[in-house]
């Protein structure tokens, strides 16, 4: 959010929203994180190969009316984010699995 205003009340009140767009920011976090590790969840359970299963999935998926697109658009994401902290070998090993995720799907 950028803030025109700079007098002393200005800044205060830039402050205040700063505040608040931060805890926002912060309740996000948890989400993506949570929204993320489903989606890994359904790559990893539609690569099981049960048709029934799969099937669920779609019809889960289709009353929140959502598609196997979205679920691929947020592994995609953090296929894109995923970091390195255990190493260059590790973070391939972790984007080779959510690559096959998304092949599946």
């Amino acid at each position: 959010m950028v803030m025109e205003t700079w007098s002393c009340h200005g800044q205060g009140r830039a402050m205040k929203m700063m505040d608040e767009d931060e805890k926002y920011n912060r309740k996000l976090k948890p989400s993506l994180y949570s929204l993320q590790l489903i989606a890994v969840i359904l790559g990893h359970i539609w690569t099981s190969d049960h048709p029934q299963i799969r099937a669920r999935i779609e019809l889960l998926l289709k009353q929140q009316k959502l598609t196997k697109k979205d679920v691929k658009d947020v592994l995609q994401e953090y296929h894109d984010n995923i970091g390195g902290l255990e190493g260059p070998d590790e973070k391939e090993k972790a984007q080779a699995k959510i690559r096959r995720f998304i092949a599946a799907l």
